[in-house]
């Protein structure tokens, strides 16, 4: 994309029905975006991708039925994207990746049931991606993570249950990833986060029921993040957001239903 211009369009090919994309992120480290894959018997591979071309896949083997891949983030600090699973137990696991080896697996302990991971993103400004949880209650907290390690956890206070995360992302511009909320009516509202604090909260007002948040990306390299919205006759629509203005709303096109973003 080039804002919300479609400047190239490639096929990599086809899946199998088995397998699926669990996850996106900088895997091999050079600056690059791959896939993270997993098939129905546990098995996962990282596609290095050079636009729509695979240009190496990797196994990083295969992970049992009790455990998840709950997001993808540079943990470690180190330039590279790792992935954070979670067991049926509470137990969560950061892996640090190289490719699809597996260079280091760290506990960052477990939660309880009433606690679920929400996002992951680098909270705290220091270069390294922490994880964003919630409990049933709406208490949210922002871990800082340094691997496997918490070195810090803040909570700014819970959201009511009207309220939802839809996205994490810089959308400032200030080298901290915020949240994205929305809630029951279509109201949304931009969280400028600082080490774990709402430091800004903006709303761009509201959307009506045909119209989802997709995703959030830098689409147009203005070093913000965007949001990616579709409707329900498939239509696309980026916007180019300051904090919690649009700058710039402009649609791609429409794909018909049996496409799907991931």
């Amino acid at each position: 994309m080039n804002g919300s211009q479609v400047a190239n369009s490639q096929s990599p090919g086809s899946l199998a029905s088995d397998t699926h994309v669990r996850g996106i992120g900088d895997f091999y480290g050079d600056g690059r975006s791959g896939i993270l894959l997993q098939n129905d018997a546990g098995s996962l591979s990282v596609w290095d991708m050079n636009g729509g071309q695979i240009v190496n896949s990797q196994s990083a083997g295969a992970i049992s039925t009790d455990w998840h891949i709950r997001g993808t983030g540079d943990f470690y600090g180190d330039g590279r994207s790792g992935i954070l699973l979670q067991n049926d137990n509470g137990s969560i696991d950061i892996w640090d990746m190289n490719g699809g080896q597996v260079i280091t697996n760290q506990s960052a302990g477990a939660v309880g049931p009433d606690w679920h991971i929400r996002g992951t993103g680098d909270f705290y400004g220091g270069g390294r991606s922490g994880i964003l949880l919630q409990n049933d209650a709406g208490q949210l907290v922002f871990w800082d993570m340094n691997g496997g390690q918490v070195v810090n956890s803040q909570s700014p206070g819970a959201v009511a249950s009207d309220w939802h995360i839809r996205g994490v992302g810089d959308f400032y511009g200030d080298g901290r990833d915020g949240v994205l909320l929305q809630n029951d009516a279509g109201a949304m509202t931009f969280w400028d986060i600082n080490a774990g604090q709402v430091a800004r909260s903006q709303s761009p007002g509201a959307i009506g029921p045909d119209w989802h948040i997709r995703g959030t990306g830098d689409f147009n390299g203005d070093g913000r993040c965007d949001v990616l919205l579709q409707n329900d006759a498939g239509a696309l629509t980026i916007w180019d957001m300051n904090g919690g203005t649009v700058m710039s709303s402009q649609s791609p096109g429409a794909i018909d239903s049996t496409w799907h973003l991931v």
